[in-house]
């Protein structure tokens, strides 16, 4: 199933520029795959609260890491994007 989290519409227009005999536009969404983040989807970030790992979210918008509050970063042992 898709992660709710990370849906983008994403606006579509196509015309004709030579006599505006027609025109089209459309909306669309684009579902990420779990723990894939940003308009293309190619941010991968997966959320930790361990001492082991870190303790963080994913922007749901952007999938940057976000700490969680009054946690800190083990930035050492994780790869940040």
């Amino acid at each position: 199933m898709y992660d709710t989290q990370t849906i983008f519409w994403q606006l579509f227009s196509i015309a004709n520029n030579f006599l505006l005999l027609y025109s089209l536009t459309f909306r669309y969404k684009l579902y990420c795959d779990a723990n894939y983040y940003s308009s293309d989807c190619s941010v991968y970030c997966v959320a930790s609260d361990t001492d082991a790992d870190g303790h963080y979210t994913c922007d749901p918008t952007t999938g940057n890491i976000v700490c969680r509050p009054g946690k800190p970063l083990l930035s050492d042992r994780i790869s940040l994007h």
